[in-house]
């Protein structure tokens, strides 16, 4: 839902829900708008993403409506349909499947972080879908996570957990896995460890030029490191051992 545009020139500000217990706040970048982001307890910027995000709460949605009053705010229409002020009533089969899902998260012993972000999972997937979730086949699944990757532009693990709760929705609610067996979950991200090549080593040493030598001084010993900084001891061994096989083509033991 679209609030009446004042100061449109600045760019609209969207609000949309986010991961577990988080609500996200993205705007073109204007320091009044920023001035007023600060104001909520418990904000946080995300610099990657370069989004703010608030706390969830039952009454965020009328706390930033005041607090961009008069501002051009796109609400997602998730997060307005369960305000007190929206006249809807779900469909019967929107709040069975909820409360079973639910009950089904309670008797796993999910915290209460996890089952409101399942919940709001299932609840999302179930109004996209617009019908009962037990008519629902593999396409439609698919299409809806499509949606959140590519028009939503989700994070990788807000996807992963989507995926998730409609496996436990279709798996052990619905006891139907059909649908959802051939869903994939997103890869996990793999990062390459922070670890110097032979040739980066190579670039350090004649860098350092006859400081490298000094590397073998007997001050650098563990008498640099306090006997209770184990993990620091053996960092400097380890470099040394980098040294002497980059210098000398032999590595040290111990």
């Amino acid at each position: 839902m679209r609030e009446p545009a004042v100061t449109g020139a600045r760019g609209p500000i969207q609000i949309r829900l986010g991961e577990a217990g988080r609500i996200i706040v993205l705007f073109p970048y204007h320091p009044e708008r920023v001035a007023k982001i600060k104001t909520v307890p418990g904000r946080r910027w995300h610099p990657s993403e370069k989004y703010w995000s608030v706390p969830d709460s039952e009454t965020i949605v009328q706390n930033l409506r005041s607090l961009f009053a008069g501002e051009d705010i796109e609400f997602d229409p998730a997060l307005e349909a369960g305000q007190p002020e929206s006249p809807q009533t779900p469909p019967p089969y929107e709040r069975e499947t909820l409360d079973s899902m639910d009950r089904e998260l309670k008797l796993r012993g999910y915290s209460p972080r996890t089952r409101k972000a399942y919940l709001g999972h299932v609840a999302r997937f179930v109004r996209s879908l617009g019908r009962d979730p037990r008519q629902a086949d593999t396409p439609d699944i698919e299409q809806y996570l499509l949606h959140l990757v590519e028009n939503e532009q989700v994070s990788r693990s807000y996807h992963t957990q989507a995926v998730s709760a409609l496996k436990l929705l279709y798996d052990r609610v619905l006891k139907t896995a059909r649908p959802i067996r051939d869903v994939p979950r997103p890869r996990r991200e793999k990062k390459l460890p922070s670890v110097l090549s032979r040739a980066e080593v190579a670039r350090l040493l004649a860098g350092a030029g006859g400081a490298a030598h000094r590397l073998h001084e007997p001050c650098l010993t563990s008498r640099m490191v306090p006997p209770s900084r184990g993990p620091g001891l053996r960092a400097v061994k380890v470099y040394m051992r980098l040294v002497n096989w980059q210098m000398h083509g032999v590595s040290e033991t111990g």
